[in-house]
């Protein structure tokens, strides 16, 4: 059992007449056959040839190394791995062996596990590309983009025309908010590939969330420009009745959202004809739309995948353990040289993203969205570290995505934070916390209509039910950790915020040892010029405060059954109650 000289098992192809290969009379036999199938695009044929000779006393590695290929063609990322582990213990030398293996690590979210196995095979081989790409594609799944930025530009050294590695760049500058180089680079990419509709789609999508929506109307392809793939024409007329909606043309956009639901028949429009009905009150067919598509991503694959996690059982857990008491700060102050960071959590949708904005217009901040810096801190706790090397590996975190200008505060905001408040009374056990409120009703019904990226979290606001299961678990990690450190904890409510803006945002800075700057004042107009956010409400962030979203949940209150039965309860302890106007208490139990 050779191998070819481009690397992969050798043996006989299928005949050039197409006939079905007769039955295997020798395992050689079987053998050539299982590698004919196998490049012939056929795996489960392969599959079927491999078994007998997986049987055998002693398989030979080339045998596991084509049954780990073979496994991860048909999407079985475990068995692959089964048998890649097997093949890179008995030929170690070969490369495919030890990239596959990192790709079926890669496929179960074992993202540290990818990252070393393709790790060894640039020890062996430094400038091996497709290692450097793979690792690239482990590492922005797992959120380190910086690291993966840096090795898809070393491939585009290698191999200027790598394929996907300039698409992967362009987006990975994105979403470091570098709107500058991403603009650059998306435009060089779509001047080379004109004629590709999705890749202008994309492209369009970045301006308008850049607030340059006259370059994305320009860019956008027409719906017919997609032929057959219906999705692709439904996303083109989505975002085309988004550019409508900024421009007010309220009724044209649901019209065009109606017409293009009516002709492509993709569900996943409903997001956007749901907040246009929302707007015009019509409240019953609203809720329909929001079902429509919510109903329509957890029908896909990846939304099985990340339920199969169980994050509302993982919250529980940690709300079962509790949080221990912090010190007072000054007990508890940590003697590093850099200043300790504000951590800024939520509900999602309950404001935290513009009032991250609004901290991050102050010119004594710097704000880091949406990262899993306190996972990360938890991880090495977890893994034995001490509560010092912990708070090195958060700042190591932090490093590999912005570049902190000396001196200023960090403003970690993640409303994803919640479920790791338990982590700051061992490393940063001095750090102040702002929870910011929106009434809960309102954030978790926002989460359920809103068409979040699919994660272990956001996969639960597809229902109404595990939505509400889920905010109150949140909220519960809030109420723990204003109660374990209430020194710590600053409260702020959104509907304060929205009558008394500087006087709340004014309480907030001070309480995490900064004055009130005239900056801050001008956060929405600060927004618009330096481009990027995001996240979800990149729009919202640039509209100023308004008052329109307070009270939302009462004309929707036939639907919040779960909301009352698992919400509810909580709603006095954070000063609200089931009225339209919450009852109080902006600074009661933690300011």
């Amino acid at each position: 059992m050779g191998r070819s000289k481009k690397g992969r098992p050798a043996g006989r192809q299928q005949s050039a007449t197409g006939k079905k290969a007769k039955p295997p009379a020798t395992p050689q036999e079987a053998w050539q056959q299982a590698i004919a199938a196998y490049e012939g695009g056929k795996p489960r044929q392969a599959q079927n040839l491999l078994a007998p000779l997986l049987d055998m006393p002693s398989v030979p590695g080339e045998v596991s190394l084509l049954a780990g290929l073979v496994e991860a063609q048909l999407g079985d990322s475990r068995r692959a791995e089964e048998h890649l582990r097997r093949a890179v213990q008995l030929v170690p030398e070969r490369v495919e062996g030890w990239l596959g293996l990192g790709n079926a690590q890669h496929m179960q979210g074992r993202f540290d596990a990818a990252v070393e196995t393709f790790r060894r095979v640039l020890k062996r081989s430094p400038d091996n590309p497709t290692a450097l790409y793979n690792m690239a594609m482990a590492w922005m799944d797992q959120g380190r983009h910086r690291d993966a930025l840096a090795n898809l530009e070393r491939v585009l050294e290698l191999q200027p025309d790598w394929p996907g590695a300039e698409h992967n760049r362009a987006i990975l500058l994105a979403r470091l908010g570098w709107a500058g180089r991403a603009h650059d680079a998306y435009e060089a990419l779509v001047t080379k590939n004109s004629d590709d509709p999705w890749l202008r789609l994309e492209f369009a999508g970045f301006l308008d969330q850049s607030n340059r929506a006259d370059e994305a109307a320009a860019w956008l392809p027409a719906a017919d420009a997609f032929g057959e793939a219906t999705q692709g024409a439904a996303q083109s007329e989505g975002l085309r009745a988004q550019l409508l909606v900024r421009e007010a043309r309220y009724e044209e956009a649901l019209e065009l959202l109606d017409d293009a639901h009516r002709r492509t028949g993709e569900d996943l429009l409903g997001y956007r004809q749901g907040n246009l009905l929302d707007r015009f009150g019509r409240t019953d067919e609203a809720m329909a739309a929001f079902r429509r598509g919510n109903l329509a991503r957890s029908k896909q694959q990846v939304a099985n995948r990340l339920r199969s996690r169980k994050y509302p059982e993982y919250v529980a857990e940690k709300i079962e353990r509790g949080i221990l008491p912090c010190k007072s700060a000054e007990q508890a102050a940590v003697s590093d040289e850099r200043r300790t960071p504000v951590f800024l959590v939520g509900l999602p949708r309950s404001g935290t993203t513009l009032l991250d904005r609004m901290l991050g217009a102050h010119p004594e901040t710097q704000v880091l969205e949406e990262f899993d810096t306190l996972r990360t801190a938890e991880s090495a706790l977890v893994a034995g570290r001490s509560p010092a090397e912990a708070r090195q590996a958060y700042w190591d975190y932090v490093d590999r995505h912005i570049d902190v200008t000396e001196g200023r505060m960090v403003i970690d905001k993640n409303p994803l934070h919640a479920p790791h408040l338990d982590v700051l009374p061992k490393v940063f056990p001095d750090a102040r916390v702002i929870i910011a409120l929106r009434h809960p009703y309102d954030a978790a019904l926002s989460s359920y209509m809103q068409n979040f990226e699919l994660n272990p979290a956001s996969v639960h606001f597809l229902d109404l039910g595990s939505t509400a299961t889920l905010c109150a678990r949140l909220l519960t990690m809030m109420q723990l950790f204003e109660q374990a450190c209430p020194e710590q904890a600053i409260r702020l409510r959104y509907e304060d915020l929205v009558t008394d803006f500087q006087a709340q945002v004014t309480r907030v800075l001070q309480g995490i040892g900064l004055d009130w700057h005239a900056d801050v004042a001008e956060y929405a107009a600060r927004a618009g010029e330096t481009g990027m956010v995001t996240t979800p409400s990149y729009e919202q962030v640039t509209k100023g405060l308004y008052s329109s979203s307070i009270g939302r949940w009462q004309r929707y209150a036939a639907w919040l059954g779960p909301f009352r039965e698992e919400i509810g309860p909580l709603l006095p302890y954070f000063g609200y109650d089931e009225a339209m106007e919450s009852s109080g208490g902006a600074e009661n139990a933690a300011t």
